[in-house]
């Protein structure tokens, strides 16, 4: 388990494995108190991963394989409340998205293709 990352660890094409984590399942605590949860192989992110608020709330979820954001992706607000949902392909953001107000409303929903063409609705 890794107490502190000594650099941040981002849910994107910029990952690299903090210092100290070898392949398996680790507990990432960052400086601002928050955490994430996951699996590195071959010092990359492998599967599901969450991230927590400080408060222990759930903040995200995604999937990796090979490092790369692929699959479901929901983010939460503090509370429990949606804030965005969608998926990835090769951290690129494809198909529907769809964003939420503080109340959890749908307030915005984009389609994303794959030349990068935006639509919303």
């Amino acid at each position: 388990m890794v107490e502190r990352a000594q650099r941040p660890v981002h849910f994107g094409p910029q990952d690299t494995i903090p210092p100290g984590a070898g392949d398996g399942e680790h507990t990432i605590r960052l400086p601002d108190g928050s955490t994430m949860t996951g699996r590195f192989q071959d010092g990359m992110r492998e599967g599901p991963w969450k991230s927590f608020f400080p408060n222990g709330e759930l903040r995200s979820t995604g999937e990796f394989h090979l490092g790369r954001s692929n699959g479901d992706v929901e983010v939460y607000r503090e509370g429990g409340v949606p804030y965005y949902t969608g998926r990835m392909r090769n951290d690129e953001r494809v198909g529907t998205w769809h964003y939420y107000d503080t109340k959890g409303r749908t307030i915005r929903t984009v389609n994303e293709d794959s030349l990068r063409a935006i639509r919303e609705r």
